[in-house]
């Protein structure tokens, strides 16, 4: 039972993006192979089985690939997401063409 959502993300600069993971233990949240914690940035929580990484404020510093792991059982596992945060040029073009 390991899953990550989504596999990869788009977000425009400043909106809140989320990445789910589903684990039996409590996983560890990595950032370009850094650890994360708990920040003014960035929140995460679990319940039960699931465990999300809530980025406050997205922004161009916080775009990369972040990891979920942990165990299921003896099992080990990793997996990834992509946040991509998009520019106000694309903002911008979105609320125009909505």
């Amino acid at each position: 039972m390991q899953k990550i959502r989504p596999y990869i993300q788009f977000q425009p600069i400043g909106q809140v993006a989320k990445i789910n993971c589903i684990a039996e233990s409590k996983p560890v949240w990595k950032f370009n192979g850094v650890s994360l914690k708990n920040s003014s940035e960035i929140s995460i929580y679990s319940k039960r089985y699931y465990h999300v990484i809530e980025i406050v404020a997205s922004s161009k510093c916080r775009e990369g690939v972040y990891e979920c792991q942990g165990r299921n059982g003896s099992d080990t596992f990793k997996t990834k997401s992509w946040l991509v945060v998009i520019g106000k040029l694309i903002n911008f073009l979105k609320l125009f063409f909505q």
